[in-house]
């Protein structure tokens, strides 16, 4: 019951009675991995890194075989700008589950934040061959090919992302914002 009432206010947007239902969820079934997993999703997006981190590891002791909650402590980390920890906790959620791309883009987008955007690239690279319509790996190969100065590398992903008609409101500005380095002479 308390699950259908917290997954309720999650979906109307009452983000502090879902926390509240989704605690009293726990308490009630300190065995159900949802729980943990969901509270901490709420947590982070509240910005409550350290809480949410705190209910990734609950439910990671639960199941730590379910890579959701080792993705979400990663996202965790890189809230509070421990990228170490991020890359690896990703790492080990691409392991778990390869077939996620958000994973490895996450993945990426870390290895470029520590400052490595060979490895950050080639993953891109490898997520967009086994997931060609994934159209935030190519904004992001795009973004990362317009800041290190390549512009043929970039006109490649405008081109493919030519096709794509599902894109994000953010996913648009950012294909927009990679015509424009083309159109400008990058």
């Amino acid at each position: 019951m308390e699950i259908e009432l917290a997954w309720a206010d999650a979906r109307l947007g009452n983000d502090a009675a879902a926390l509240s239902a989704f605690r009293a969820g726990e308490r009630l079934a300190p065995g159900d991995r949802l729980f943990p997993y969901h509270l901490g999703r709420l947590l982070l997006k509240a910005d409550r890194v350290d809480e949410a981190a705190a209910s990734y590891r609950r439910c990671i002791e639960l199941d730590d075989a379910w890579a959701k909650p080792v993705f979400g402590l990663g996202m965790a980390g890189r809230a509070a700008g421990d990228l170490s920890a991020a890359d690896s906790l990703f790492q080990q959620a691409v392991a778990m589950a390869p077939g996620n791309p958000r994973y490895r883009n996450n993945l990426a987008l870390v290895q470029a934040e520590r400052g490595d955007p060979g490895s950050a690239e080639r993953q891109l690279v490898e997520l967009l061959a086994d997931f060609p319509d994934y159209g935030r790996g190519w904004i992001n190969l795009g973004l990362l090919r317009m800041s290190l100065g390549r512009r043929e590398g970039v006109a490649e992903v405008v081109e493919q992302l030519d096709g794509f008609d599902d894109l994000t409101d953010g996913e648009v500005r950012n294909r927009d914002r990679l015509v424009r380095y083309l159109s400008s002479g990058g």
